[in-house]
């Protein structure tokens, strides 16, 4: 029967993604079943990010950019955190993301919080944490559609409150209704989760094409000093659409901190360098 493919197919991308997230090297095969739909149309603008360069006039990033945690945070004393248990710095206390052990392995080390900014106004910053994946997938929480089943649910941050209660939807597609411009290049961001399945059951779209996040992260007005770059927590970059919309293709590539830093170069490099936390490849 129809559902119990559904549910072996939601299986199949749960154990897709944890191998990818673990290290496994492969899944078993199921016959017929492709992961998300369609394939995405073929993109022209490649995966590329820089450091970033306007900010408003209090030195802040705009809605838009991309700030990563500097490495520098490895060597801070550790202070009390909000969340219990950790006692992690501020870019970790921030996102909700601990830091890994200094004993890890470099690709462990290098999983630091990267949030992509989405929302500047009278009331602070808001922003989704990057590469954070629940474990879950939107198949699990029953919604009454077939077109996402299988695509993942990210934990955009710490935060949960009335703002943050409907799923925020990563896109790259302009022309789609109650949709909002995040960058140049075409990253967009919806709520509207009636709009977004519409899009791919009767519309152009490919679920490919979309990433889901609950819950976010926020500064207000009077932490928002935290984003500049001469704080010295976060690093800002400019990051292309298709970069920030990708999946990991196996658990063997790097972070997406690492990813982002390796693209900008620079000063950013750099500064990975000194805490050995970019591949030698």
């Amino acid at each position: 029967p129809e559902s119990e493919l559904d549910e072996e197919s939601i299986e199949f991308a749960r154990e897709c993604l944890i191998r990818q997230w673990e290290g496994k090297e492969s899944v078993r095969a199921l016959p017929g079943r492709s992961l998300g739909g369609r394939l995405p149309e073929k993109e022209a603008s490649p995966y590329w990010a820089m450091p970033e360069w306007e900010f408003d006039k209090s030195g802040i990033p705009k809605a838009g950019s991309v700030v990563l945690a500097h490495p520098d945070l490895l060597r801070r004393p550790r202070i009390a955190s909000a969340f219990p248990g950790l006692t992690d710095p501020v870019a970790s206390n921030r996102t909700g993301l601990p830091l890994a052990s200094p004993a890890a392995d470099r690709k462990e080390r290098a999983r630091l919080p990267v949030v992509l900014l989405t929302k500047r106004s009278s009331e602070g910053t808001e922003g989704l944490l990057l590469g954070a994946w629940s474990g879950s997938l939107l198949g699990d929480l029953e919604l009454a559609t077939q077109a996402f089943v299988t695509r993942p649910l990210y934990i955009g941050g710490p935060r949960l409150d009335s703002m943050s209660a409907s799923l925020a939807i990563l896109h790259s597609y302009p022309e789609m209704p109650g949709s909002e411009p995040l960058t140049l290049d075409g990253l967009m961001l919806s709520h509207d989760w009636d709009k977004a399945v519409s899009w791919v059951e009767d519309g152009p779209g490919s679920s490919l094409r979309f990433k889901f996040f609950s819950r976010r992260v926020f500064w207000s007005t009077e932490e928002e000093a935290e984003l500049s770059p001469d704080a010295g927590i976060w690093m800002p970059a400019r990051v292309s659409r298709d970069l920030l919309l990708r999946e990991p293709d196996s658990a063997f590539e790097e972070p997406i901190w690492a990813q982002i830093v390796e693209h900008a170069g620079g000063r950013m490099r750099e500064a990975a360098s000194k805490y050995d936390l970019l591949s030698e490849d």
